[in-house]
């Protein structure tokens, strides 16, 4: 019966690893997804501010040009006849490199075309002598009277020009010996303040929707839903060129000038789950099913052989002596996982037993899940930076160089450490006198700064504090993480960084260790040909630093 159970008992592990890897693969894929999808909004929502400020600086720099004409006419004695007009507008546009297509015309009070004229042309489009209220709705006659009785520019809504292209008109009352005898109204060409936009080349990957105060599209080329475009062409960025939902722009609104324009954002392309990436999941997770299944019958086979040898004393010593080795590095490899999976499963246990015991208020709630979900995540991290140390043990980690914040690593360890902090009411005090950016594998940065400020916490008693701080030598960055704890003698400072040393000390609330967090640090610092070491005394606390090369360093 018991070689039965011890048989069978085993293949029902393997079962349940596998549908546990199985689900555990899907929850991983799903978080990815997330991932992605929020990175995605974050790069969306980037991209949309961009674009709202260049929109707003290409206005802008209309204005700048309409308030040098408004002033022109101000200081001059009689109004500019059309021609001088024309000049001056060609002269302040040449005197910037600019070849902007521009429009003109002079309205009196009677709302009649006094004069108008392009760059090239005077009256293109034989305006002069024509009523204004024939061809404009009586909205825009209404703003148009607003806008005469202040001396501010206002914009109107973009439409379609009988030259044959969109324009965007900033217009301005005109004052003679105190007296408003009508306005002018400047147009520029849609397309060059929108081209600020494309010059940006964000069109590679998004698609843009602009549209006026009174909710009509328009693009670089023509104004939609406003009766007849003399302009023959079509922008090809226009976005019901692209199959997008409507539901994926995202929108923000520019009060500029008396009027409101919308400008919206989308990826062209929707997001795709990377179906590659999961069968390759797996894939894997069958073949690790399949090799442990494997590795637990070739045990199977082993214990049984093993029976049988027990009948020879020489034999039984020489597996004994295997035996042991085994369960030494057995042993060894479940303590490394123990010790760095023991505090981010304190802070979780901790937070459940105050959901337990009804210390949630609901204004905690919140925090709480925030903290259960960042350390439940920071659990899973740490499983794969123990591969990566299986890896280093090996000779097979490849220290991974990124530039990284500092700063921002060490408060993102804090903040999964803080509700193991808490339960022993100790203080985390993070203190840099610069700004740091390093190269580094962040992940081996992390667990290094965790198990510094794990074994802080640790030895700290209730009440107590610990203090982070960073330095920026000529040669080398190094951190700092001191507590006001037990402190060491000069007997222990021999042993914490030796490899089979078998040195354990117990916390102030009877916390046990290891030992091994400590090496797992030294190994880490010196993959980046750095340092570690330790300022101790018994009773008055310890601090342990840390070193990285500056050569390993941006600044």
């Amino acid at each position: 019966m018991k070689g039965f159970i011890r048989e069978y008992g085993l293949h029902l592990i393997a079962v349940i690893l596998f549908i546990g890897g199985a689900i555990a693969i899907y929850f991983i894929n799903n978080s990815i997804k997330d991932r992605e999808l929020e990175r995605r909004m974050l790069r969306l929502e980037s991209v949309l501010q961009e674009a709202k400020l260049e929109l707003q600086a290409g206005i802008e720099n209309f204005a700048m040009l309409v308030s040098g004409f408004r002033e022109y006419i101000e200081n001059s004695e009689e109004l500019p006849s059309t021609e001088e007009l024309q000049r001056f507008i060609n002269h302040q546009l040449e005197a910037v490199g600019r070849n902007d297509l521009i429009a003109v015309s002079f309205v009196d009070t009677n709302y009649i075309f006094r004069s108008s004229f392009t760059r090239t042309n005077i009256d293109p489009g034989r305006l002069v002598s024509t009523s204004l209220p024939a061809i404009r709705d009586t909205l825009q006659i209404q703003r148009l009277e607003k806008m005469m009785s202040s001396d501010d520019l206002r914009l109107l809504d973009p439409f379609n020009l009988l030259e044959g292209w969109a324009g965007l008109p900033l217009n301005f009352r005109i004052k003679q010996k105190g007296k408003v005898i009508g306005f002018m109204a400047p147009i520029i060409d849609v397309n060059t303040i929108l081209n600020r936009i494309y010059s940006k080349k964000l069109n590679q990957e998004f698609a843009f929707r602009f549209r006026t105060s009174n909710g009509n599209d328009f693009d670089r080329c023509q104004v939609y839903a406003l009766g007849e475009a003399y302009n023959q062409k079509s922008d090809p960025e226009y976005y019901t060129t692209f199959d997008i939902d409507p539901s994926e722009f995202i929108s923000s609104s520019l009060k500029i000038y008396g009027i409101e324009l919308t400008l919206g954002v989308a990826y062209k392309t929707p997001y795709q789950r990377n179906n590659l990436l999961t069968l390759l999941m797996y894939g894997a997770h069958i073949l690790l099913s399949i090799f442990i299944l494997i590795i637990l019958r070739q045990t199977i086979r082993y214990n049984k052989l093993n029976k049988q040898l027990k009948k020879n004393n020489e034999i039984i010593n020489e597996q004994k002596v295997q035996l042991e080795e085994l369960n030494a590095t057995k042993d060894k490899f479940f303590a490394l996982v123990a010790h760095d999976m023991k505090a981010p499963i304190h802070s979780i246990l901790g937070l459940v037993q105050l959901i337990k015991k009804e210390r949630v208020f609901s204004n905690d709630s919140g925090q709480l899940v925030k903290y259960l979900d960042q350390t439940s995540k920071n659990t899973l991290q740490l499983l794969e930076n123990l591969l990566e140390w299986a890896k280093l043990q090996t000779g097979k980690l490849i220290v991974k160089y990124e530039l990284i914040d500092l700063a921002k690593t060490i408060k993102e360890t804090i903040a999964v450490l803080q509700p193991l902090a808490e339960q022993k009411n100790i203080q985390i005090n993070f203190k840099s006198d610069e700004e740091i950016f390093i190269k580094a594998d962040n992940d081996i940065l992390a667990a290094v700064i965790r198990n510094l400020v794990s074994n802080a916490i640790k030895f700290t008693p209730n009440n107590g504090t610990i203090l982070i701080h960073t330095k920026n030598n000529i040669d080398q960055v190094i951190v700092a993480v001191n507590d006001n704890g037990m402190g060491m003698s000069e007997e222990e400072k021999t042993f914490i960084f030796k490899l089979g040393s078998k040195f354990s000390k117990t916390g102030t609330e009877g916390e046990t260790g290891t030992g091994l967090g400590l090496l797992l640090c030294k190994e880490f610092v010196e993959a980046h040909q750095g340092s570690i070491w330790v300022e101790s005394e018994l009773g008055r606390g310890s601090t342990f630093y840390f070193s990285i090369p500056k050569s390993q360093s941006i600044y």
